[in-house]
């Protein structure tokens, strides 16, 4: 649907964030009782088993799992509805005991493939725990066939809406085994995606309530109908997903849903509030009309939702559908994954980041100059460096201060949840879906 996510997808081996597995019955269907590990080397020959089992041999089959055997990581896979799914868990070997927050990552995009090793450094440094969730279709399949409205919001959740609720099923009895064995804070799992996945957020956040106490949504808020959102770049909010895939934008015309209301899901509170951070830029094409609904519809709920809309400049490469600068600290501090860094530690590193523009020099003998992207992506990696050159009054990872926060960039529009209105304004930057 969208572009793949800024949080840089890697080369190495993590697993794919995937989807519910299936109901528990089927585990006996296939003879193998849950709590029994599966004797299958290759993933691909797995049982007709919902439950998830360690797989250290890559499947063959078309849409088989990829595993990882990468120090830390683990890829569980196990079937559902006919197809392989997977999840890949990482768990840092230099803290294999403590109980850390989890970040779940969906990443529909590797379809069933693995990642690589480049989150291990924001893993430790900003101090969780991670969990990477994959499709094997390459797209997530959200509820209602994309045809989500106020007569049929109520059955969004179950199971016969979408294969992936019982994908998810199956990834949170990972999750609660991660809890169980004491590496996994339980008031600390959250969910981060970017795009296409960060819809998925939003649908996990709904449907699984007390299992999730915050999600990131970047790059995507939530389509509404009635907020004046536009359709997205498959065509979420104009067509159904059948009638998007039997006739791509042409649906629009050929077979246009007149009832479709809302995208991925309609926000029904039926449990905890979900703790939502939107972060987009003004001029992002493929879903900034979905920014400022989100947050009304996510509030109207009773839902704690926070908006993050940011300046751009397409001159200096800076906007359009990305993440942030410095994405990682600014999800830490939404988020709240650790508590906040003191007074002195966000002193020391501000002075640490001025330090460094002022005496920067690149290859080419220029000065550090925001404008520069390069520049930019060179001074997030200085940022790390400074919190841990300052190990000694900063906590290991201490959610950033504001004046931390805004030593990259400063929100340009932003609405908290105790706000009372929200003057943000829904982008006029054409839909995806043209």
């Amino acid at each position: 649907m969208f572009a793949r996510s800024r949080i840089v997808l890697f080369p190495i081996l993590i697993g794919c964030l995937a989807l519910l597995a299936t109901a528990c019955d089927e585990s006996a269907e296939s003879g193998v009782p849950p709590e029994t590990p599966s004797t299958n080397e290759d993933a691909g020959q797995t049982a007709n088993n919902s439950t998830p089992q360690p797989c250290t041999n890559s499947s063959t089959e078309p849409g088989g799992c990829e595993c990882s055997n990468e120090p830390g990581f683990t890829t569980y896979t196990f079937e559902h509805q006919g197809q392989q799914r997977c999840l890949t868990t990482y768990i840092d070997p230099q803290n294999p005991s403590e109980a850390l927050p989890l970040i779940i990552e969906p990443d529909c995009y590797t379809s069933n493939g693995l990642q690589g090793p480049g989150l291990i450094q924001p893993a430790r440094r900003y101090g969780f725990r991670h969990m990477q969730l994959t499709s094997p279709d390459g797209d997530w399949a959200f509820p209602q066939n994309n045809e989500v409205n106020d007569s049929n919001y109520q059955t969004q959740c179950d199971e016969s809406s979408t294969k992936e609720i019982g994908y998810l099923k199956s990834v949170f009895t990972i999750v609660d085994k991660m809890i169980a064995d004491g590496v996994v804070a339980s008031d600390k799992v959250f969910v981060s995606g970017f795009s296409q996945n960060s819809m998925y957020t939003l649908f996990m956040g709904t449907c699984f309530p007390e299992e999730i106490n915050g999600i990131w949504q970047g790059g995507s808020g939530l389509f509404s109908k009635d907020e004046g959102a536009k359709a997205l770049p498959n065509c979420e909010g104009a067509c159904t997903r059948s009638a998007f895939l039997e006739h791509g934008s042409e649906c629009r015309q050929v077979e246009p849903c007149t009832t479709c209301q809302y995208f991925p899901v309609f926000p029904e509170k039926t449990g905890r509030a979900i703790k939502s951070c939107i972060a987009m830029y003004e001029n992002d094409g493929a879903a900034h009309s979905t920014a400022v609904p989100g947050y009304k519809v996510l509030k109207a709920q009773g839902h704690k939702p926070q908006l993050y809309i940011f300046g751009a400049d397409r001159s200096i490469r800076l906007g359009d559908h990305e993440e942030p600068v410095n994405s990682w600290a600014w999800l830490s501090s939404c988020l709240g994954l650790h508590d906040a860094c003191s007074t002195q530690c966000s002193n020391q590193v501000v002075d640490c980041i001025n330090n460094f523009r002022m005496n920067f020099r690149d290859r080419q003998g220029q000065p550090y100059s925001f404008d520069n992207p390069d520049h930019r992506q060179i001074a997030t990696f200085e940022y790390d460096e400074c919190l841990m050159r300052h190990a000694n009054v900063c906590e290991r990872g201490c959610s950033a201060t504001t004046e931390m926060l805004h030593l990259f960039e400063t929100p340009k529009c932003e609405c908290a949840p105790e706000d009372a209105s929200c003057d943000c304004m829904t982008s006029d930057v054409p839909g995806g879906c043209e």
